[in-house]
């Protein structure tokens, strides 16, 4: 297969898996934090994902909040996307446990992602205050609580400004580069071992 095709192809693979699991995950944290079930964007991530999680979800059922249905379908789906991805460059099928891990470490840096895009978020509203953001504000504070609130908590309070998430940001970094990376790299080697 010519080098462009499956440059284009690999491209491709990689946004479309990464858009969908993207959303899964979001229905994950949403399901985990307890947004509110009939807000807008939690219905239509429902939606979207209602095809791949609900029919797992009648032998695998949540516990507490935590959907393990919608962690099963993430972790299938990002190993797919990696097996595909090692298939149209390399030709070869990556052994199942390390691209499990692979997989397992990659979902952990979106939901780092999601973490820090969600604070962003939260932050550049709170200053222009658009009218309707309600139902994005109630998702996002739902988000990033378990995070701000417990440095809201140590910092002094500086006259009503919040510099909570300056160090949350800081510490997910972080949290990518001391703990995520190394997981995504050890997968990644066992993955590839014995070829």
């Amino acid at each position: 297969m010519p080098q462009a095709l499956n440059s284009l192809l690999a491209f491709l693979t990689t946004i479309i898996f990464e858009c969908y699991i993207i959303i899964v995950l979001f229905r994950f944290l949403l399901q985990l934090f307890g947004t509110d079930y009939y807000n807008p964007i939690s219905q239509w991530v429902l939606r979207l994902t209602s095809w791949t999680v609900s029919p797992l979800q009648r032998f695998i059922p949540s516990y507490h909040q935590i959907s393990f249905a919608a962690l099963i379908i993430a972790v299938l789906l990002e190993s797919a996307k990696i097996a595909t991805l090692l298939l149209l460059s390399n030709q070869f099928f990556p052994h199942i446990p390390g691209t499990l891990l692979w997989a397992c470490a990659d979902l952990l840096n979106y939901a780092v992602h999601i973490f820090i895009y969600a604070i962003f978020g939260q932050v550049i509203l709170s200053w222009i205050r658009p009218a309707g953001a309600y139902t994005i504000m109630q998702i996002l504070d739902r988000l990033t609580a378990p995070i701000l609130r417990p440095i809201q908590r140590i910092l002094p309070n500086f006259g009503g400004l919040d510099l909570s998430p300056i160090p949350a940001i800081i510490l997910l970094k972080l949290i990518t580069t001391f703990a995520i990376l190394p997981l995504q790299t050890l997968g990644s080697q066992l993955a590839f071992a014995g070829v």
